[in-house]
């Protein structure tokens, strides 16, 4: 059982990494990294796609709506005792347990919705890089 409560603790670890890389990378301005809005676009790119193809597993199993799970979620929920195709499994969000550790309520629903916008503003960052105009 503490192997288990461990693996959990880093996976929620690695979570953190990746989660704070999504959102900092918006703060690291072109002026010390060339290349960030470009790695970040990609890094939001890669991390949304994942998100959506892990979650084809439930979408074509289940056939009720479209899932985004992410598979280190999936890990986390295994280790904490749920079985594959438990609710508790594709309706947990790792966003959403971080960031109601900092008193901030979000849902599954505006977790994908935040993805989109991200994904969204990284893109529109990314076209205007490649146009010439840089903002930070």
């Amino acid at each position: 059982m503490k192997t288990k409560k461990t693996l959990v603790n880093i996976l929620f670890f690695i979570h953190t990494i990746i989660v704070l890389g999504i959102y900092g990378m918006f703060l690291i301005p072109s002026s010390i990294w060339p290349g960030v809005i470009e790695f970040h676009f990609f890094y939001i790119l890669v991390i949304f796609l994942l998100y959506f193809i892990w979650g084809a597993i439930w979408t074509f199993k289940l056939r009720d709506r479209i899932y985004a799970i992410c598979f280190l979620s999936t890990l986390m929920q295994y280790f904490r005792g749920y079985s594959f195709f438990d609710p508790k499994n594709y309706n947990y969000s790792f966003t959403a347990e971080f960031f109601s550790k900092l008193s901030i309520k979000l849902n599954e629903k505006k977790v994908t919705f935040w993805m989109f916008v991200l994904l969204l503003v990284a893109a529109i960052l990314f076209v205007l890089k490649l146009n010439g105009i840089v903002f930070y």
